[in-house]
C-alpha cells in the first residue's frame, strides 16, 4: 500500500513547484520616450495615443503581442488602465521575488 503516499508526495512537490514559479514576473523597462495606445497599433481598429512612458519607467507585462506586422506588450498604466507598447527603445526582464539576485534580462520572448 505504499501506492498512496507516492501519489500524495508528488501532487505535494508539484504544488510547490507551481507556486514556487509562481513569484516571478515579467517587467517593461522603458530607455527612451516610448508611446503607449488604448488598442495595439496596426490591429483591426483605430488606435489612439493615450500616454507618454519616460525612460526608467518600469511597468508589468501582461501579455505579449506577436503578429507578423508588428510586435508590442500589453501593460498596466498607474491610473490601472491597459495600455499597449510596441517592442522599441524598451527591454523586458524578468524579475524574481525568491532569487532577486537571478532577474535579468529576457532575450526572446516575454514569458
Amino acid at each position: 500500500m505504499l501506492k498512496w503516499p507516492v501519489v500524495t508526495a508528488i501532487a505535494l512537490v508539484a504544488v510547490f513547484c507551481s507556486w514556487w514559479f509562481s513569484f516571478s514576473r515579467a517587467n517593461l523597462v522603458i530607455h527612451g520616450e516610448t508611446q503607449a495606445f488604448d488598442s495595439m497599433p496596426g490591429g483591426p481598429e483605430r488606435e489612439r495615443q493615450i500616454a507618454t512612458l519616460r525612460a526608467g519607467e518600469k511597468f508589468v507585462v501582461y501579455a505579449c503581442i506577436d503578429d507578423k506586422s508588428y510586435y508590442g506588450y500589453e501593460i498596466r498604466l498607474p491610473n490601472g488602465g491597459a495600455a499597449y507598447v510596441l517592442k522599441g527603445d524598451t527591454e523586458i526582464t524578468q524579475k524574481s521575488f525568491v532569487f532577486p539576485p537571478y532577474s535579468q534580462p529576457i532575450v526572446w520572448n516575454c514569458f
